[in-house]
């Protein structure tokens, strides 16, 4: 029985492709920390005035949230909301966990201005993670919000190392 042996452009095309996945790796594979999330994103703390409400299918979370600093000298109530398409799982659990909060909660994300989605205007803040005092933990617990929606949460969550080695053992075996 004759095998077909891999050829130049073969182990070529291999060591491109591994290269890329390691190049796009190092990009985007990093942790996430509450320090690089204060960096990427404004954050705001505040105490949640109404409990949040699940909306569209339970892929966004509302929150309505009175900030500490007062916004121009008078307090008033953000609407911020929280998106995430595939793991609808995620927001409702942590709308769940909401409810029982009493500590002042944080959110990163960024400001909205003008239009967001349907909305014309109402929207204060969209949401990228959110920070809320665990009394079982006696700590804060911060949770990415949109985890699930990309492709490269799937790959932080299987861990960057393990995923790489696997690449690797592929390209290699590929290039033999």
């Amino acid at each position: 029985m004759y095998v077909r042996q891999p050829g130049p452009l073969h182990r070529a095309i291999s060591l491109v492709l591994f290269l890329s996945m390691f190049h796009i790796g190092c990009a985007f594979g990093g942790p996430k920390n509450v320090g690089n999330l204060a960096e990427e994103y404004e954050t705001l703390r505040g105490a949640l005035v109404a409990p949040p409400v699940l909306e569209n299918g339970s892929e966004r979370l509302v929150l309505y949230v009175q900030e500490e600093k007062p916004i121009e000298d008078k307090q008033e109530v953000l609407i911020c909301v929280a998106v995430n398409e595939e793991n609808k799982r995620l927001l409702k659990e942590l709308a769940d966990k909401l409810t029982a909060v009493d500590a002042p909660i944080f959110l990163y994300g960024k400001p909205v201005e003008g239009n967001w989605h349907e909305y014309i205007e109402g929207i204060d803040f969209e949401v990228s993670a959110l920070g809320y005092y665990s009394k079982d933990a006696d700590k804060y617990v911060t949770i990415i919000t949109t985890f699930g929606d990309g492709a490269m949460d799937v790959i932080r969550s299987a861990g960057w190392r393990r995923f790489l080695i696997e690449v690797s053992k592929k390209a290699v075996k590929a290039a033999i």
